[in-house]
């Protein structure tokens, strides 16, 4: 399932990503690869380009750095890649929005896309997620829907 949240009265900030992270356990089950990153934060967040770290630490770094993602693709892994992908995922990706995106790497099982601070994308969501998700946002939209709309 994709989901978009944008345009919401529920969040501040569309790209902080902290209590997803903090709400959502499967995320912290998961490697995370950050690419494409531009974030604002108080603290040093030790995040870099390229990072792949386990998503417990992940969640850390989000909740106690107060971290707002501008741009960011963070690629969800069950195992730990052994590589990198060829090309590093970007989130001006112009796919997100027509049809049913997909992640940009194949071996991820998820992608959360930060959109230039207006608005976050869940690609290929479990139902479980997308029930969590609806939960902390109840006005998320079905992204497919809403790319149909734009066709």
């Amino acid at each position: 399932m994709n989901l978009i949240v944008e345009k919401s009265n529920h969040v501040d900030y569309y790209t902080y990503l902290d209590t997803v992270f903090h709400k959502i356990s499967e995320f912290r089950d998961l490697y995370w690869l950050i690419s494409d990153l531009k974030y604002n934060s108080s603290k040093d967040s030790k995040l870099c380009e390229g990072a792949l770290i386990n998503g417990q630490s992940l969640s850390e770094i989000v909740n106690n750095n107060k971290i707002q993602f501008i741009w960011a693709v963070l690629s969800g892994y069950k195992e730990k890649p052994s590589n990198m992908p060829k090309e590093m995922p970007y989130a001006s990706n112009k796919n997100y929005w027509v049809r049913q995106p997909s992640p940009q790497d194949v071996r991820a099982e998820v992608e959360i896309v930060c959109w230039d601070s207006t608005c976050t994308l869940f690609i290929n969501v479990s139902q479980i997620v997308a029930s969590q998700l609806k939960e902390l946002y109840p006005d998320i939209k079905d992204l497919n829907y809403e790319n149909e709309l734009r066709v």
